[in-house]
């Protein structure tokens, strides 16, 4: 997904192996008991207020945490 809004969706228990968001608004998402792969990626991404996010899941670069904090890159370091 490329430029794409999806403030306040709700992808509790979604499998996004595979999936990259990029330049993604993903504001007070449910990112809840995601499954994430070694090839999902977010790049660009805004995750102010999400819930279940857990940057040690999915790689990343330039990456909004939940917590407002930005971060410049996060890999994958435990297994979901």
């Amino acid at each position: 997904m490329y430029d794409s809004d999806f403030e306040g969706a709700n992808f509790r228990g979604a499998d996004l192996s595979f999936a990259e968001f990029s330049r993604c608004n993903l504001r007070n998402t449910c990112l809840e008991k995601v499954i994430w792969n070694d090839e999902s990626s977010l790049d660009g991404v805004d995750l102010t207020g999400a819930i279940g996010f857990n940057p040690r899941n999915v790689c990343g670069y330039q990456i909004i945490l939940p917590n407002g904090e930005e971060i410049e890159f996060t890999e994958k370091l435990i297994s979901p």
